[in-house]
């Protein structure tokens, strides 16, 4: 790698993937996101962070992801984490694009997404309500929904299991208890933003969510209350 910097002048491109965590040298400011993997360049980067272009390709066209959305397999724990990973990519991607005014783009990688990495096979958490938010605003509120309602399914039953236990339970499971209310709290803000005519009936779902978790003792930190957000 030294010899092809130092002899060659960068023609042979220095790559390494996102999945090894970070890097061994401080290389920051002279990365550039393209797919599941950082390309070190000289100098500074003035792209933020990521090529929407060459990311676009790699993500859309040339990846294979190995028929993850037939809905008859099942994916063990390492492969759900690369899933994500590939989810992650796009939600840095569509955003991207949508920065740039290429609309038309990033609802092509935002339906390959959602296509590829479907949420019957890669259960959908909070990492996907970008997909929702981005969906709303190319002008797709069906699509933003449907996204919503998968993430909202998980949280909600979650939520619904817990509330059936007794106080001392509940207490036990603040931190899982907290977790979906976050999710429930983050879609609350997306309608706030996205879709007003969703927004009331959510707000109250997740007030009262919140207090019969609090009149069963459950405690929330001091800057994590869930009705902070909602005041």
């Amino acid at each position: 790698m030294l010899n092809n910097i130092n002899k060659d002048n960068w023609e042979r491109p220095v790559y390494y993937a996102i999945t090894i965590g970070d890097f061994p040298f401080n290389v920051a400011g002279q990365r550039i996101l393209e797919g599941i993997n950082y390309r070190i360049v000289p100098g500074t980067v003035d792209l933020g962070g990521l090529n929407p272009e060459i990311m676009f390709d790699n993500m859309v066209n040339k990846y294979e992801r190995g028929g993850i959305e037939n809905p008859n397999i099942s994916l063990d724990e390492n492969n759900l984490r690369m899933c994500r990973t590939f989810r992650m990519m796009f939600a840095s991607l569509v955003p991207a694009l949508i920065n740039e005014g290429k609309d038309e783009k990033a609802l092509i990688a935002l339906d390959k997404c959602i296509e590829a990495i479907p949420g019957y096979t890669v259960p959908r958490g909070d990492e996907s309500r970008v997909f929702a938010n981005c969906y709303y605003v190319l002008g797709q509120p069906e699509k933003a929904r449907n996204i919503i309602n998968e993430i909202t399914y998980r949280s909600g039953k979650s939520l619904d299991w817990f509330a059936r236990m007794n106080a001392n339970d509940m207490i036990a499971c603040t931190y899982e208890i907290r977790d979906a209310l976050l999710t429930e709290i983050q879609i609350l803000e997306s309608y706030q933003q996205y879709d007003k005519t969703l927004y009331e009936a959510q707000r109250q779902k997740v007030i009262s969510q919140t207090e019969l978790f609090l009149n069963n003792g459950v405690r929330f930190g001091e800057n994590s209350h869930p009705l902070d957000y909602l005041m």
